[in-house]
């Protein structure tokens, strides 16, 4: 007999449900075995597949029923087995997630067996390689898989799968991955972000995990993912967890864990947690809600049961590290047991610090991972993934470390919530602002160079602009920058010594490749670590060492501006190859040599490099040559030609430089100064540099202050390396002490004190000031002159390299010396010995002295000095621009417009480019002409002006330049001009130069240099500062234009010059110049105008007037005539004489016989031709219809007519003719063809060169001969 029991509670037990009846007891058991509790008979049970129920016949005895027979007992109860019931959780190792299923069992290969879930779960991470990809618990251990089944059912079994990367989000753990999908979207909604589907999926009770379908996410309700491509990934939502004491524990309510440990019942959760993690074999904690009360349990299956919650034990949450450290000029947030995804290449690298330097040259490198020891590689991805003993630095926006703080740099970034009105002109002066104000939270920098304050608040992008914000606290030590972190400490320790300061712990950790931190662990104890593992203790921190100690700054060396880096070497081929043991002697050399761009400091040596490429080298200071400096106003200004800044600091213009750079260096806005134009200076904002040729910039760098004439740079924020312990109390006597000191560096102070240093390495220190070491401040000076015709490079303080014996008391000897001398290459005068001496090399070094490097000949024009380099030379680089210009001239004068322009290059006979470097190099075909100093040409000299420097011992006084040259080209002694700064004129005595601020002077060159110009097809010879006498007495010798002066004047025989005063041009006969202060002469020079029909009218008769010419040969005996009047005058009555000839060097007038014409040149020398009416005196008409012409040759006023006409004895023909001399009527007569001849008077005051004749009857007309009373005339009216 069967009985079936209607209804009854239910138990579960080891993955089966069994109902439980109350009153009744089995028949037939399965065997004889007594167990003594229910939870043991159950399981057995559960483990057997005969085994239908349990029968319990009285406390502490239960017996296995066989079949469903039951008979009734009281106090006795019947646990009838069900169905099985299955189970799903998620547990988690580090960055592994796994899902347990049960009652599931694996088939696969076996790869070893664990004591726990945690170390299962270890153990198939470790052998992941052999193909781990899940563990079973079995009942008795855990045994790892690879396995390629899993069996259901399979009674008292868990199997866990691997799931893919754990993550937690929304208080849920969530099994990522990738190349996989889920389907069935939970809504219809498309999210952005990972983090804002998880959190609209943890929020759904339908759904069940995320989908990424490439750059977007969709909520499934769907947990089974499929095979996709991988663009795709599966974040499957797994149980809500909680981190107790470093445990994850996966919450299922509604279950319980089998297997209680004891019977001991906790009143917290922590409690129960801290007991669980002290057993070895729990595996997790069951709460009953109605008791409040938690107890462990020792089992691995989950049974359904109303009003309890199971809190499943997982892996150890491993301690992550999150720091921000520097490197390279960028932020990296670093964060350990994490990894990212992508890789960029197949490269590893073996140590971080290369592997961060390849990420930062390459742009789509997002970050770096350690994956284990001596392994890194680079990275696409930026979204850092959990990943057990691995390690990430995702690279951020650049970065600076001011203030104990690194800061972020994002570019064209902004925010608008400004703390208050105040602007800073430096970064570091707002950053430090920054730290110490409480409500700020960065620094914007504007597109015009200034920085402030902001607080709170969004931000927005907007080109040009830059936010700037905090990200860690930092420290540098001994050139490297250390992130802060407390509370915890490495690990690893690869130095077991205690240092009692950070700056000994620094100073070695720099010097130990192995050393990564420093661990701070206790008050005055430092220790080096290395490694990536990190553990928390209390009252302990670490510094971690990050990237460079980035230093920059600017100082003065031998009137140049030099841009210190560190830690940087220059790269490339060595300038000379010589090794310097000072920094003196190297950059010294370096600025003499053409060929060198900067030096480098390593390991205490210095040498020269061509390239001013920079490379990172710890330890390494590098000095780059950046060209022209001023040092005013407290501060190193950068000039550079051929360049404009933008921004405008006020909308004032400045007349002056000096005046400019003052305004701007009290500035908190001024960055720079711009000249743009004549006496037209503005203060500028912003730094950044755009090309214009035609303007010149100063921007401002760093500040400095003078001691004994020795500039130091100054530097607040930084320390200097080897300071020495002497406390010298004040910055002069500091000063002092280290210009005593060949090997001083500079001194520090720090607190109230100062003290001297001995090395050149510059590192942050937010407690002291530095004061770099720079040079004497000299007065360095470069210009061109001219002297005996060559172009002359003068420099001071200077002297050849290489110097001939022979020694000259004058610069004129020398200058005799060495233009004669082939390998004379320049003079050098040695101040020490007070002599000249002639140089075979143009090599200079810096000496007391001055040099005078020989050029070419020199070339005059637009203002410029211009020596040609030679032949198959050109400016070395690019040009200027793209301008060509087809000649010269127009070329040099281009040139002459942009500051920028050092040159012209010459390609071809009619192609010519401006250059913008003072260097040549050789190319075949080409040549060069160098710019050199301003000059002007005044009084047979070029005076050149050398800006920012006056001449010593001034005497007189002048109201203008010109006055001033005037007087001074009067004197033997005088030296120059000076302009002083109040506008007035000195001249000067001496050759010794110093500066001045707002004065210049122009030193008078060599004499002898007469400006020549062409026009007309005439060279002309210019005087300024002189006239010429002889009034030429012609109709027209007043002119108000020089151009037609100088027209008029080469057409006229008698002409020599122009002479200008007054403001009138006057044509002069005498060639002499004399001195006239105001007045300007042109002499006449050679012309290739045709001048051959040129007459002068000497006794009424035209002289054909031809210079350099001798025409005929000369008379004997005719040679005593003082002047051509008396010459020409005899002329006219000697029956051979055909000319006058003049020769100027004998002074004498010969008259001339004969026509024969050839040229002379060998002296000035004019024949004066006598020529009559018509050329020869024959005037013949020329009929022309009505009209006779008679051609006169030259200008003539005609006072009686006698015309011969052929008479023709039975003509009918006549009428009255019309006479006219040139365009006026002499007389209207008649005449017929009978007239023989007729003779008649001009009306007074007829002239012209062509006599006209006009016949109303002209019939049989014709003219046989014309006499003519005349008077020659100089020009016609």
């Amino acid at each position: 007999m069967e009985c079936y029991i209607k209804e009854g509670s239910f138990q579960t037990q080891d993955d089966y449900r069994f109902t439980v009846s109350v009153g009744y007891v089995g028949i037939n058991f399965l065997d004889k075995k007594v167990f003594k509790s229910d939870e043991d008979a159950m399981s057995a049970c559960a483990a057997n597949r005969h085994c239908v129920g349990v029968s319990k016949l009285k406390d502490g005895v239960y017996r296995l029923n066989k079949d469903g027979v039951l008979k009734g007992l009281n106090g006795g109860k019947v646990y009838s087995k069900d169905e099985y019931y299955t189970t799903k959780r998620l547990v988690n190792m580090d960055d592994k997630a796994y899902i347990g299923y049960s009652p599931v069992g694996l088939q696969g290969r076996k790869l070893g067996t664990a004591a726990s879930i945690a170390k299962a779960m270890e153990l198939c991470d470790k052998r992941a390689r052999n193909g781990c990809n899940g563990f079973e618990w079995n009942g008795k251990t855990y045994v790892v898989y690879h396995y390629h089944r899993m069996v259901t059912p399979k009674i008292g079994h868990v199997a866990y799968i691997y799931s893919g990367v754990k993550l937690t989000s929304d208080n849920y753990l969530w099994a990522k991955q990738i190349s996989w999908r889920l389907t069935g979207y939970d809504d219809n909604r498309t999210y952005r972000s990972l983090s804002a589907a998880t959190k609209a999926c943890a929020a759904s009770p339908t759904c069940k995990g995320v989908t990424k379908e490439h750059n977007r996410f969709r909520t499934c309700n769907n947990d089974r993912p499929i095979r996709a491509n991988g663009h795709y990934a599966a974040y499957i939502r797994g149980d809500r967890y909680e981190v107790i004491d470093y445990i994850f524990y996966s919450e299922k309510p509604g279950y319980r864990l089998t297997g209680d440990i004891g019977k001991t019942t906790y009143k917290t959760k922590h409690d129960a947690a801290a007991a669980c993690k002290k057993s070895a074999v729990c595996t997790g904690i069951t709460l009953d809600e109605d008791e409040k009360k938690y107890r462990i349990n020792s089992g691995n299956s989950l049974a359904p049961s109303v009003g309890e919650v199971a809190f499943v034990r997982g892996g150890v949450k491993p301690t992550v590290v999150k720091m921000t450290i520097s490197f390279g000029g960028y932020t990296w947030k670093s964060i350990t047991h994490h990894s990212l995804t992508g890789y960029v290449n197949g490269r590893v690298f073996s140590n971080r610090d290369e592997a961060l330097k390849e990420c930062i040259r390459i742009t789509r490198c997002e970050g770096v991972t350690r994956e284990r020891k001596n392994r890194f590689r680079l990275n696409t991805g930026k979204v850092a993934e959990p990943s057990k003993n691995r390690q990430v630095w995702i690279k951020g926006p650049g970065s600076v470390n001011v203030a104990g703080a690194t800061w972020e740099v994002n570019i064209d970034i902004i925010s608008t919530h400004r703390i208050d009105k105040i602007d800073f002109k430096l970064e570091r002066d707002a950053l430090r602002a920054c730290k110490k104000h409480k409500k700020c939270k960065g620094v914007v920098k504007t597109d015009g160079g200034v920085y402030y304050l902001v607080g709170e608040g969004g931000t927005s992008r907007r080109p040009g602009f830059t936010f700037i914000v905090m990200s860690g606290e930092s420290v540098s030590w001994s050139g490297y920058v250390y992130s802060y972190t407390v509370n915890y400490i490495y690990v690893l320790i690869v130095d077991k010594r205690i240092y009692t300061t950070y700056i000994d712990a620094g100073r070695a950790c720099a010097r130990n490749p192995r050393c990564k931190a420093v661990n701070k662990i206790g008050p005055n104890k430092f220790q080096l670590a290395g490694g990536t593992d990190v553990k928390k203790q209390i009252g302990g921190a670490t510094f971690t060492k990050g990237g460079f100690d980035y230093i920059t700054y600017s100082i003065y060396f031998a009137d140049k501006i030099w841009d210190v880096s560190s830690p940087y070497t220059l790269t490339g081929p060595l300038a000379d190859g010589r090794v310097y043991n000072t920094r003196k002697t190297a950059l010294r050399a370096c600025v003499t040599n053409a060929q060198c761009s900067g030096v480098t400091m390593t390991d205490g040596k210095f040498r020269l490099y061509r390239s001013a490429k920079l490379t990172e080298k710890s330890g390494s200071i590098t000095w780059i040559n950046k060209g022209e400096v001023e040092a005013i106003h407290g501060y190193l200004w950068d000039e550079d030609t051929g360049m404009t800044l933008t921004g405008y600091f006020d909308n004032k213009v400045y007349s002056s430089r000096d005046v400019a750079l003052k305004v701007c260096s009290t500035s908190n806005k001024c960055s720079g100064v711009t000249k743009e134009g004549p006496r037209r200076y503005r203060c500028n904002t912003g730094t950044t540099r755009k090309l214009n040729a035609r303007r010149t910039i100063w921007i401002q760098k760093t500040s400095v202050v003078n001691h004994q004439k020795t500039l130091f740079s100054v530097l607040p924020g930084y320390t200097l390396d080897k300071v020495d312990k002497k406390n010298h109390g004040n910055e002069k006597a500091a000063a002092a002490a280290c210009i005593k000191r060949a090997d001083c560096a500079g001194f520090v102070k720090r607190g109230g004190q100062y003290h001297i240093a001995l090395g050149w390495t510059v590192f942050s220190d937010e407690e002291s000031i530095s004061y770099v070491r720079n040079d004497l401040k000299l007065a360095y000076v470069s210009y061109s002159l001219y002297l005996k015709e060559f172009y002359w490079q003068v420099k001071a303080p200077y002297i050849h390299k290489n110097l001939m014996k022979d020694d000259y008391s004058t610069l004129p000897k020398a200058l005799v010396a060495c233009v004669s001398d082939p390998s004379c290459r320049g003079i050098s005068y040695v101040a020490k010995k007070k002599k000249f001496y002639l140089a075979t090399s143009t090599h200079l070094v810096i000496g007391h002295g001055k040099t005078f490097t020989k050029g070419t000949k020199a070339v005059i024009g637009d203002g410029y000095m211009w020596t040609r380099s030679g032949d198959d030379r050109k400016i070395d680089g690019n040009y200027l621009d793209s301008s060509t210009y087809g000649t010269l001239t127009a070329a040099l004068k281009a040139c002459s417009k942009k500051p920028a322009c050092t040159g012209v290059t010459r390609i071809n006979s009619r192609k010519f480019r401006l250059g913008k470097t003072e260097r040549t190099v050789h190319r075949n075909g080409y040549s060069a002409y160098i710019r050199g100093s301003i000059s002007v040409t005044y009084r047979q000299r070029v005076w050149t002006e050398v800006i920012g420097f006056i001449l010593t011992k001034p005497t007189a006084t002048f109201k203008d330049v010109k006055s001033a040259m005037f007087g001074c080209s009067k004197s033997s002694s005088c030296t120059g001009v000076n302009k002083r700064p109040d506008g007035k004129f000195q001249i000067a005595t001496s050759t010794e130069m110093v500066d001045k601020e707002g004065a210049s002077c122009w030193l008078k060159g060599g004499a002898g240099y007469i400006p020549q110009f062409t026009y007309d097809n005439t060279e002309w010879h210019y005087y300024e500062g002189y006239r010429t006498g002889g009034i030429l007495r012609t109709r027209r010798s007043v002119f108000t234009d020089r151009n037609t002066a100088l027209s008029h004047c080469v057409r006229h025989p008698l002409c020599q010059s122009v002479h200008f005063v007054g403001g009138k041009y006057y044509l002069r006969t005498g060639e002499k110049v004399s001195d006239a202060l105001g007045e300007q002469t042109w002499l006449l020079g050679k012309t290739k105008l045709d001048l051959s029909d040129l007459t002068i009218v000497h006794h009424n008769l035209h002289w054909q007037t031809l210079k350099y010419v001798k025409y005929g040969e000369p008379i004997k005996g005719q040679d005593k005539f003082p002047d051509i009047k008396r010459a020409t005058a005899a002329c006219m009555t000697h029956p051979t004489c055909t000319a006058v000839y003049n020769d100027f060097h004998a002074r004498k007038y010969y008259l001339m016989s004969g026509t024969n014409q050839v040229p002379y040149t060998k002296s000035r020398v004019i024949s004066s031709i006598k020529r009559l009416p018509c050329g020869d005196g024959k005037c013949q008409g020329v009929k022309t219809g009505k009209q006779v012409k008679i051609d006169l040759k030259h200008c003539y006023q005609i006072r009686t007519l006698e015309i011969y006409n052929k008479q023709s004895c039975c003509s009918k023909s006549g009428g009255n003719v019309v006479v006219k001399v040139g365009k006026t009527t002499c007389n209207t007569v008649y005449m017929s063809g009978k007239t023989s001849t007729i003779r008649f008077d001009c009306a007074t005051n007829t002239q012209g060169k062509v006599i006209t004749m006009t016949f109303n009857d002209i019939g049989d007309i014709n003219i046989e001969g014309i006499f003519l009373q005349f008077k020659g005339v100089q020009e016609c009216d």
